[in-house]
């Protein structure tokens, strides 16, 4: 099975944990920080690879109780705010009017978006369990192309006045638990 992994930075990823995943022959792309950035390097990636599946690890802040490594199977846009056309969190004019995007499995629900949370919001409390800022993307474009997706966040921050410390603190934090699930599935 070709597995593709789409991570946002290598500092997300330890040292020790790339070494393992490049020795088991597990392609990785940085998409860089951001949903534009997510979308474009999936689609080339895609193309690139023909990937059987692909997996999106990174970090996430949590909005409510989450914490340590989670998966999550359920993504929308949390910065999607399109005023009179229609509902927070849904593309205007689009195919689906679904708000959340999902590969059927039981998880967390993320909201994706291109600014970094570091405040309450009531409209995330009441819809999502974690927010980061590539996952929706990196999902849309498999789900274009019929790929099968994985997403899996360490919760590094609690969305407050601390979130960008906490982040740079723990950034790195779960991708060695990441890399041996990773693994375990693959083998």
């Amino acid at each position: 099975m070709k597995v593709l992994l789409v991570v946002a930075l290598p500092q997300e990823l330890s040292p020790s944990a790339t070494q393992l995943l490049n020795d088991n022959k597990i392609d990785i792309v940085y998409s860089g920080v951001g949903k534009v950035n997510a979308a474009l390097s999936t689609y080339t990636a895609i193309k690139w690879y023909n990937p059987d599946i692909i997996f999106n690890y990174g970090t996430a802040g949590a909005v409510g109780n989450a914490a340590g490594l989670v998966e999550v199977t359920e993504l929308c846009q949390r910065d999607m705010l399109p005023g009179d056309l229609g509902p927070r969190g849904i593309t205007p004019f689009a195919k689906s009017t679904d708000l959340f995007l999902t590969n059927q499995r039981a998880g967390l629900r993320c909201g994706t978006g291109d600014s970094f949370v570091s405040s309450k919001d009531a409209w995330l409390d009441e819809q999502v369990d974690v927010v980061d800022m590539e996952a929706w993307a990196i999902a849309r474009a498999a789900s274009i192309h019929g790929v099968p997706w994985r997403a899996y966040k360490y919760v590094s921050d609690n969305t407050d006045h601390d979130s960008a410390k906490a982040w740079l603190d723990s950034v790195a934090k779960g991708s060695e638990e990441f890399t041996a699930l990773l693994l375990d599935f693959v083998n």
